[in-house]
Formats: C-alpha cells, structure tokens, sequence
C-alpha cells in the first residue's frame, strides 16, 4: 500500500475517497482550485459563493476575517481563482 504524503494529496495521479469516515464526505477532494473555480463560474456562483470562502491559515489576528497573501494557502487560492 502506499503511504499517504502531501506530495501524494496533491498529485493528480493519485485518486483519493471522498468518503473521509462513514458520515464525512469530501466531494471536492480530488479538484485543484482552478476546478473548483470553474465549477463556481459554470454554475454561475462566483460572485455569490466565493465571497464565503476562506484559504488563509494564518494565525495573526490582524487578518481575522480576510487572507494574508503571503501563506501557501492564499498563494494557491489566487492560483486557482485568479484573486484573494
């Protein structure tokens, strides 16, 4: 079997379940962010759904409720949708 890295949780090769446990389901899982962008644009929700979302990890206080920019999250969430 092979062992589950974060190398593995981001290549595109490697199909994952999008059942986590028997009552967690991740339909997303196996989507990048510019699918998930598209999927939002398809179906008309960008300007709706997106502004719900958040990336950011960071802890610092000073962005509660908004991105930082500058974690691998934030840099990933423009790479896919093309802005914070």
């Amino acid at each position: 079997p092979q062992e589950n890295t974060q190398q593995d949780m981001r290549n595109p090769l490697v199909e994952r379940s999008i059942m986590m446990h028997a009552r967690i389901c991740t339909p997303f899982t196996n989507l990048n962010k510019q699918q998930v962008a598209d999927m939002y644009r398809e179906l008309g929700l960008m300007e709706r759904l997106y502004p719900y979302t958040r990336s950011c990890e960071s802890h610092n206080p000073s962005y509660l409720g908004t991105h930082c920019g500058e974690c691998w999250w934030c840099h990933e969430r423009i790479w896919g949708f093309g802005k914070l």
